[in-house]
């Protein structure tokens, strides 16, 4: 992780999936409702991050008229 949008995308997607992971694992039968609902709710937190780190690259990189490459150090090179 280089940079912090780098650090957000990353993060947010291993969240998602570790939860998505074992909502959908075979210990679903055994979730509370309660259970369910956080973490339904964790994931949706999650994506939303994730989509908002892509928005900021987005805006970035047309402020830098250029591609942003994330593992890059720099974002306009």
């Amino acid at each position: 992780m280089r940079n912090p949008l780098s650090a957000i995308l990353q993060c947010s997607d291993e969240i998602t999936t570790l939860l998505t992971e074992y909502k959908t694992g075979d210990e679903e039968a055994n979730l509370s409702e309660k259970l369910h609902n956080i973490l339904d709710a964790s994931i949706d937190a999650s994506q939303t991050i994730a989509l908002c780190a892509q928005h900021q690259v987005r805006s970035i990189a047309s402020l830098c008229g250029k591609s942003l490459i994330l593992a890059a150090e720099t974002y306009c090179g």
